[in-house]
């Protein structure tokens, strides 16, 4: 009886794996880019001007507003940091590419290796680009300020 409840487990284990694994394909796939600018539900400067940061599944839910207060909280306003981190992720996942490795997302028991890796090297390009976007325009918001 315990072998039956032990290989049930083991199964129950491998099938939830594999939805999450496919989850995040599709997060990948079908929902990881970037919004044109003037995007539906936008207020705001940098949102009138910048793309949405694309969706992925384990990055929660990320939008201008929460990256804006990151940035001021952890950094004080200061975007290079926040930058230079993204930078040095996206510089990894690509070594990590080229050497045919495999990332793993630990909280999310999620691999990418292959197609996929290369895909999520593009959207952390897109969350890239859209960060050096939202803080070019924070800098001109500083600077009107400051011009006041």
């Amino acid at each position: 009886m315990n072998l039956k409840k032990s290989i049930h487990s083991v199964a129950l284990r491998s099938v939830f794996s594999l939805a999450v694994v496919a989850l995040a394909m599709l997060s990948l796939a079908g929902t990881a880019h970037a919004a044109p600018p003037g995007g539906a539900g936008k207020a705001g400067a940098p949102k009138a001007v910048c793309n949405d940061f694309p969706q992925v599944s384990w990055w929660g839910a990320l939008t201008h507003e929460r990256v804006i207060r990151y940035v001021k909280r952890k950094h004080n306003g200061n975007w290079k940091p926040y930058l230079a981190k993204w930078e040095k992720q996206k510089s990894r996942l690509t070594d990590i590419y080229k050497r045919n490795g495999t990332v793993v997302i630990k909280k999310f028991n999620i691999k990418l290796k292959g197609q996929p890796l290369a895909d999520y090297i593009q959207t952390v390009g897109k969350r890239i680009s859209v960060t050096k976007c939202l803080s070019v325009q924070a800098a001109k918001e500083e600077g009107a300020k400051q011009g006041k």
